[in-house]
């Protein structure tokens, strides 16, 4: 007598043809639906993470196709475990006996289906959210592909053995074969079906960044070491400056407002309209986040300052990247960088002789002026743009008791223009740290306000812009 004589020995090969060929059609059609469905979460997920501003999450090429791969695959094995379930799955006739096999390979197959889809789809949907929708840009930031694509790969070899793991259990070495063509056609079936985008996505893109400021236009904002979060996001009004592709260089560029092209005339009834939506408490502290392109000339810049002049708004702020940002300029949206600024132009006489009374009582004049290809001329000595800090920290700790004039050129380009202050910025924090750490064993604003103002008063920041028709009412004044 052989071994397991009284054990029935099922073959595959004895499973009913007409079954395995309704199996086979059901696999087939759950694969595609089931792919499809993942193919339409996905996409559906990258529409819900346009921003106002009509950033998209962006896939490129490569992503597409290996995530459709992942998709093809994870559906296609389902599939399969769709039609063995369906194969296997066999009703017990009444006082018949019960196929223990058949049985456990149904509830294997099912289990898998349901555990499985469980855990994938909490987890997709916690990454969905989390980084393309809830932190705005956090895609820039974080990317399964290509750091983490292992992970894929070793979800789908678990996946795929983890269908035929009781049907290897319970059949043995006869189920190698099929075990290996399921491998080629699973494969092959898998690969054809990720080349097809069941919905088109470039034109999903398209259509995102036919509106999006930075795809439509010139907009690349200044580099800067100093640069801040503003801290009510919801009183923040952006404007962006920027220029038109392939334009002329000596052209003026566009304003953009409420994501429509606005008149520099006509600014003021923008600035008014958004006034007109705060409430008179909040219209002081609103905040007015100017994304300027950094080859706009100076000459429309001092015209679009006039323009927040005539409102009585002296402060803004200047959207900025990190000098060597980590991840996607596109993050860094909300970086700004604020400078105060003053009206001499329109200023009243006794004003003007104000200014020129203090600027003959400070002794150390730093004379500064752009001489173009990213380089000054301080006090006549020509620096380059990563010297400038280091030589304002110099001039600055020789004798505190200093004005920077910066005199701007009308043809000065605006990053030359917001590199000056960024530098002088940068060079009087680095000497409060310096006198803070050698006085009070601390970083400058870490200990009392009274120590602080002791630190600001011996190391103040001071500047004055220097343009031609100020530098007219000036000698007019005297």
């Amino acid at each position: 007598m052989k071994n397991r004589f009284l054990h029935r020995d099922a073959k595959l090969t004895e499973l009913s043809k007409s079954r395995f060929i309704i199996g086979i059609f059901l696999g087939v059609f759950f694969s595609v639906t089931f792919y499809s469905f993942l193919y339409l979460i996905r996409e559906t997920f990258r529409v819900i993470s346009v921003t106002e501003t009509y950033e998209i999450w962006t896939l490129s090429d490569c992503e597409v196709s290996f995530y459709n791969l992942f998709f093809a695959f994870f559906a296609v094995i389902f599939g399969q475990s769709v039609c063995f379930a369906f194969v296997f799955d066999r009703p017990r006739p009444l006082f018949g006996n019960l196929h223990y096999r058949h049985t456990s390979i149904v509830n294997s197959q099912r289990a898998l289906n349901w555990y499985f889809l469980n855990w994938i789809s909490r987890l997709a949907l916690i990454f969905g959210l989390f980084f393309g929708v809830t932190i705005k840009g956090g895609y820039y930031v974080f990317s399964l592909y290509p750091d983490y694509c292992y992970v894929f790969v070793l979800i789908i070899i678990f996946l795929f053995y983890q269908t035929w793991n009781t049907i290897r259990a319970q059949f043995k070495q006869r189920s190698v074969k099929w075990f290996l063509i399921s491998v080629l056609i699973v494969s092959s079936f898998a690969i054809g079906l990720s080349r097809v985008n069941v919905i088109n996505y470039k034109a999903i893109n398209s259509i995102v960044q036919s509106k999006n400021i930075n795809s439509k236009y010139l907009l690349d904002v200044p580099e800067a070491e100093y640069y801040r979060r503003p801290e009510k996001r919801s009183l923040v009004e952006h404007i962006y400056i920027v220029q038109e592709k392939n334009q002329a260089e000596d052209a003026d560029p566009v304003i953009i407002a409420d994501n429509k092209v606005v008149a520099l005339n006509n600014l003021d009834s923008i600035i008014k309209q958004w006034q007109s939506e705060r409430d008179e408490a909040e219209i002081p502290f609103m905040t007015y986040c100017l994304h300027i392109n950094k080859t706009v000339r100076m000459e429309f810049f001092n015209k679009l300052k006039n323009e927040f002049f005539k409102l009585g708004v002296y402060r803004f702020t200047f959207a900025v990247t990190p000098v060597n940002p980590e991840f996607d300029k596109r993050y860094y949206r909300d970086m700004v960088f604020s400078i105060s600024m003053y009206d001499y132009a329109n200023a009243s006489p006794q004003d003007l002789q104000d200014l020129v009374d203090t600027i003959k009582q400070i002794k150390n004049i730093i004379e500064v002026k752009s001489s173009g290809n990213n380089s000054y001329i301080v006090n006549g000595n020509q620096v380059s743009e990563k010297q400038l800090t280091s030589c304002f920290y110099n001039l600055i700790s020789n004798d505190p008791d200093y004005l920077i004039e910066f005199y701007i050129n009308d043809h000065d380009v605006f990053s030359s223009y917001l590199r000056v202050y960024n530098s002088s910025i940068q060079a009087v924090s680095n000497l409060r740290n310096k006198y803070s750490l050698e006085n009070y064993q601390v970083e400058y604003g870490d200990y009392d306000a009274e120590e602080m103002t002791h630190v600001r008063e011996l190391f103040p920041l001071r500047r004055a812009e220097m343009t031609d028709k100020m530098i007219e009412l000036l000698d007019g004044g005297e």
